[in-house]
């Protein structure tokens, strides 16, 4: 059982720093990954003909490079928080840590500094757990609304085209539809892989305070039935 708090990730700065590299990126990739020519029939991005799925993307708007930038926000905190948990289980000995405890103290004041220094532990270690997993939860909220303003806007798009006189604007149709599902299938999948990791982490932060609070009366125990 170690007494040593975890780095706790992320600080509020970096991790602010963190979410707008992330939408950069995501600005990057559509632009330049799915906004490329060769996604397009004849090379030509304004003709709104995309010829593979990348392309189909760079029509959904300009929701998507922000849709991009939450996923990425989303994995970036996931492996943030994976490591810090990770660091969260102690690799102490017992012993020394009972050791550490003054010698001439009685039995009774032995204990009462155990406890003591087991709840310090505890008070330092658990707020680091949770630390930033709000950042996830509220990109399984926010990823879904983005998606669904795309998707809004997709629509009326589409149904502008329809509403035309005469023929109907086939290729501004197509567009309001490529915008419109593309939004909601990056939107759905930003609130699944967020809600996925808030609950895995949430679980593993469960079970780490119930293995402190194990080990902690494990100690006690122990301590008490040898006396030393």
């Amino acid at each position: 059982m170690s007494t040593k708090k975890t780095s706790g990730g992320f600080p509020l700065i970096v991790s602010a720093l963190a979410i707008v590299i992330c939408l950069g990126i995501g600005v990057f990739i559509f632009k330049f990954i799915l906004g490329a020519p060769s996604n397009f029939e004849g090379g030509d991005v304004d003709s709104h003909k995309p010829v593979n799925i990348l392309g189909t993307m760079y029509m959904g708007g300009f929701i998507v490079p922000i849709l991009i930038g939450f996923l990425l926000v989303v994995f970036t905190f996931a492996i943030e928080r994976f490591i810090t948990i990770q660091k969260a289980f102690g690799r102490g000995k017992t012993d020394a840590f009972v050791a550490k405890i003054n010698p001439t103290m009685d039995k009774e004041g032995k204990v009462h500094a155990i406890q003591k220094s087991l709840e310090e532990a505890t008070a330092l270690e658990l707020p680091m757990l949770s630390k930033n997993m709000v950042v996830i939860s509220t990109m399984a909220s926010i990823g879904t609304l983005a998606g669904l303003i795309g998707t809004v806007v997709g629509m009326i798009r589409a149904f502008g085209a329809l509403a035309q006189a005469g023929a109907p604007d086939t290729g501004a149709l197509a567009t309001g539809i490529s915008e419109a599902l593309v939004n909601t299938l990056v939107g759905i999948l930003t609130s699944a892989f967020a809600i996925i990791f808030y609950n895995f982490f949430s679980n593993r932060v469960d079970q780490i305070t119930y293995a402190m609070d194990e080990a902690g009366f494990s100690i006690i125990q122990e301590f008490q039935a040898t006396g030393k």
